[in-house]
């Protein structure tokens, strides 16, 4: 029999559960576990089924409701896409049956793009293509033009000036399946002598240490693409064709015919094709067949969104994509209107460029601006097609002249020759008789026109203009060297404390340039200054900034050096007595303004007949004595944007073989260097050496010349008739020298390194005697802007002459720039100037205003009228004072002089001697003295 025993008693779930152990009959323990009751778990369940019914039904509906919203979204978009299409299709139907009704179009199109070709060839023709694996990989920051210049001369083993490579970028050059590689430099050179001169080198020296970098030349876009359709021709078909380029033309020779095929368009490449029984590789169709092929893939694109239940978005086609498609598709076949850059005629050797893998490359292409393509568009009609008319370049512009009407792009007529064909000057220069073929007609600047810097940003009154030229700093030195002079002055009086004698301070000195600049407005630089200060004749702004008395005194002790040093200074520098402020002016010129594409080098004179160790005497400026300044002008604007003061020719170092004007405009036109500017002189300046000088500078030359060793004399004694003009040509460095019959005994010959093949544009007259005419008045028209308006006054000091000059040269330059400004309202010279003169005087006019108590009541009353001052501030006030005795009686500070009224009291700060009229008792708190503070009164008005 078994026996049990309950072990342990457990709650479970709120139940007891029981554990009883026994044993068997062999003996074996047994454990079982018994639960008394089990819950009833039926109520909870069936709340469960009934939630989860709820949620089910939610989420049905909800997703059938986002199918429905999607599936109509769907239908919307099929129907906006079915009524596209149709307005697509009859778009160009009618496109098609206007191209079907013109049959000439495809010829005229054949013609234009020939055109197009080859006026891109002669853009391009002094480019070189440098290309290779001896190429480095490009640099962020890296100097294209002096990397290529190096290339060249480590592979050529030749040195090559700085001027014969004008410009260098990378480029991309394009494989055979398209792809870009952007590794290549495209050099343009400054000839195609230079080109050729290069290319013939590589042939030397092609099997030397400098392998891997191949120099081939630029084609055109067309010509592109016809050449790596040959040589993918030669890789798949045959291995015994020969390709190179030469002139921009691609040249092909067979080993099985040896003979030589020029192919320059489509028509001579598929006459090689005959020739040689090739096949041309497969090409992709375009025109209407492309068409119908997206019109085919659109109308089975649409039939399966349709059949298509669940549509998703990214089966829907853009229609505005497959509009854009078509647009190019058209635009290719009917108007190839895009062109490679480039920059006149090449010359290449025929076996550079045989190697595997070397080819032309893509050139950085723009649109051409005188072409005009069919562009697509909803009406019916063949769409317009403009012949390209020539576009005239600013230096041609300027060749011209005219504005009178439309500028002809032609060329014009011929000039004389000489009978040799080549000719020698004395010093063994030779020239020739016929201009350089492979030299465009003239080159044009790359140089935007002239306008204000960043450093002009923030002015907002005219006189903020004026301060970029002559700075606070500046004139605080002035006013330093002033009061240094008024001081020395002070000296000789009896009376240390007069107060006609006091200091300067930097709106005084303002307020004197203000009256100079009126002056120069009202032309009041001659007239005596008492008719200046007259009350019936003179300007209101001279009696209300100071008196007659006080602006003498200022002319008188106005200093701009240290008199200490002076003397050592004046044995290295003769202009050491206003150096500073000359070198301070012209170096804020040169920063606060960009010049344009042309400068003119000239000279001025500021009229001066007193003593001064470097006056000079020019019999045909107006002034014929004076102080020469050498001047660089914008010829657009006449902005003065350098300038050097002429010390005398021994203060000059001239190099052996130089002249004194080459020195000038070699250091006139410094800053502008590797510009690409153009500088216009007259035969004072003009020089071969100046023009080759330039010409390393990557800066150009015209002007006229005078009789020099290395003209040639058939030149000169060739016998002319009148207005005739002859020139010759040096191929050695780019120059023509023009010669021009004026009258029977006169003869005027001009230099030029910008143009290589003169023509008679208008009135007998060349393009180079154009363009000089148009830019040779850059400094004599900023001269007479100088002389218009003028404050130079009559002085014996030549220091003070001078920076009335200074103060012409800052008064002409700030309305250029005021001018040249954007946003600006134009306004007359004369306003400009006069608002500069009215600011810079209002503040020591209201100062003076509120701190003279001995002004008449005329006097207020004009000042009020004059500088619109405020009715509030109070005209008069009476001065509080501190009282002490003085050992005579003195006459009053405060009175009129003719009252000639005397006090023995002054006051206890400025000494200043006071009557009874104008004292007050007051506590030693609240007294004051307005002439020893006047910036008090100044605060309490707010001016």
């Amino acid at each position: 029999m078994s026996s049990s025993q309950v072990v342990s008693s457990q709650i479970v779930s709120g139940q007891p559960l029981k554990t009883k152990i026994s044993k068997d009959e062999n003996g074996v323990l047994q454990a079982s576990c018994v639960l008394n009751s089990l819950p009833d778990l039926s109520a909870e369940i069936q709340d469960l089924k009934s939630s989860l019914s709820v949620q089910i039904s939610d989420l049905i509906y909800q997703v059938t409701a986002a199918f429905e919203d999607k599936l109509r979204h769907h239908q919307e978009e099929v129907e906006r896409i079915l009524s596209d299409k149709d307005k697509i299709i009859a778009d160009l139907t009618n496109r098609v049956a206007s191209l079907e009704s013109r049959p000439n179009l495809t010829k005229e199109m054949e013609v234009l793009e020939e055109k197009i070709d080859e006026t891109e060839a002669q853009m391009i023709c002094n480019d070189l293509v440098l290309s290779g694996p001896a190429l480095p990989a490009p640099q962020p920051d890296e100097d294209t033009r002096r990397l290529g210049r190096d290339l060249l001369e480590k592979c050529l083993q030749k040195k090559f000036p700085d001027h014969f490579i004008l410009e260098g970028r990378r480029i991309g050059k394009r494989g055979i399946d398209g792809s870009p590689l952007n590794n290549n430099i495209l050099l343009k050179v400054m000839s195609r002598a230079v080109k050729s001169d290069m290319r013939h080198s590589c042939l030397q020296h092609k099997n030397d240490t400098a392998k891997g970098l191949f120099i081939n030349e630029s084609l055109t876009r067309k010509r592109d693409s016809l050449y790596y359709e040959l040589r993918q021709v030669k890789r798949q078909q045959l291995n015994g064709l020969f390709l190179h380029t030469r002139d921009g033309v691609i040249r092909v020779k067979t080993s099985r015919s040896g003979k030589t095929f020029a192919i320059r368009t489509r028509k001579d490449l598929d006459l090689f094709y005959n020739s040689t029984g090739l096949s041309a590789p497969e090409r992709p169709s375009l025109g209407l067949d492309a068409i119908n092929q997206l019109l085919e893939q659109f109308d089975s694109d649409v039939d399966d969104a349709l059949e298509v239940d669940d549509i998703s978005d990214d089966e829907f086609i853009n229609i505005d994509e497959l509009e854009q498609e078509v647009r190019e598709e058209q635009e290719v076949t009917q108007n190839p209107e895009i062109v490679a850059l480039g920059n006149g005629d090449g010359e290449a050797d025929d076996d550079v460029g045989e190697e595997e893998g070397v080819g032309a490359s893509g050139s950085h292409v723009v649109p051409v601006s005188t072409i005009t393509s069919p562009v697509p568009s909803t009406s019916r009609g063949p769409p317009p097609v403009t012949v390209p008319v020539p576009q005239l370049t600013p230096v041609e512009e300027r060749s011209r002249k005219r504005r009178r009407g439309d500028l002809q792009a032609a060329r014009g007529s011929a000039i004389t020759h000489i009978d040799a064909e080549s000719v020698k000057g004395r010093d063994g220069t030779v020239w020739h008789r016929d201009p350089n073929a492979t030299l465009p007609h003239m080159f044009t600047p790359r140089i935007e026109p002239g306008g204000p810097t960043s450093l002009t940003l923030g002015t907002s009154k005219v006189s903020d203009i004026f301060s970029l030229f002559l700075t606070d700093r500046m004139l605080a030195e002035v006013v330093l060297y002033s009061n240094e002079r008024l001081a020395l002055l002070r000296s000789h009086y009896h009376h240390k404390g007069n107060v006609a004698l006091r200091d300067i301070d930097l709106r005084e000195l303002k307020a004197f340039i203000g009256i100079l600049i009126m002056t120069a407005v009202r032309a009041d630089n001659h007239t005596p200054k008492w008719d200046m200060w007259n009350l019936t004749e003179g300007n209101p702004l001279y009696r209300c900034t100071m008196n007659e008395r006080r602006f003498t005194l200022l002319v008188r002790v106005i200093r701009f050096d240290d008199s200490a040093t002076r003397q050592e200074r004046v044995k290295v520098d003769r202009l050491a007595p206003i150096r500073k402020l000359f070198d301070h002016v012209v170096t804020n010129c040169r920063n606060n303004y960009t010049p344009g594409p042309h400068l003119t080098v000239d000279e001025q004179l500021v009229p001066f007949r007193g003593r001064c160790p470097f006056k000079m005497y020019i019999p045909n400026k107006p002034a014929k004595y004076g102080i020469k300044i050498v001047l660089a002008c914008d010829a657009d604007t006449h902005y003065m944007c350098n300038a050097i003061a002429y010390l005398g020719k021994d203060t000059v170092q001239i190099p052996r073989g130089s002249t004194l004007g080459e020195v000038f405009t070699s250091d006139l036109v410094a800053p502008f260097q590797r510009s690409g500017r153009t500088v216009t002189t007259d035969n004072f300046f003009t020089t071969l050496p100046l023009a080759l000088s330039l010409l390393d500078k990557d800066m150009y030359l015209c002007g006229t010349i005078r009789q020099k060793p290395y003209i040639p004399k058939e030149l000169t004694e060739k016998v002319l008739p009148s207005k005739e003009s002859v020139a010759v040509f040096n191929y050695e460095h780019n120059l023509t020298i023009q010669c021009q019959q004026i009258s029977r005994t006169k003869k005027v010959m001009l230099l030029s390194s910008l143009h290589h093949d003169p023509s008679e544009v208008e009135k007998r007259k060349t393009d180079i005697q154009m363009f000089y005419n148009a830019t040779k008045g850059g400094v004599d028209t900023f001269d007479q802007m100088c002389s218009t308006s003028s404050c130079i006054r009559k002085s014996r000091r030549w220091p003070q002459t001078l920076f009335y000059g200074i103060l012409n040269i800052i008064m002409v330059n700030s309305y250029i720039l005021y001018t040249s400004m954007p946003f600006t309202k134009p306004v007359p010279k004369r306003t400009f100037l006069r608002d500069i003169a009215y600011e810079l005087c209002a503040p020591q006019a209201i100062h003076r205003y509120l701190t003279s108590h001995s002004l008449s009541k005329g006097l207020r009353q004009i000042m009020v009228d004059t500088f619109k001052i405020p009715e509030q501030v109070p005209p008069r006030r009476r001065i509080p004072v501190g009282h002490r005795k003085l050992p005579k009686r003195i006459r009053c500070h405060s009175c009129p002089p003719r009252d000639d009224r005397k006090t023995n009291t002054a006051c206890l700060l400025c000494k200043s001697p006071v009557c009874l009229d104008h004292q007050s008792v007051l506590c030693p708190n609240c007294s004051i003295c307005p002439n020893c503070n006047a910036a008090l009164f100044e605060a309490e008005q707010g001016v």
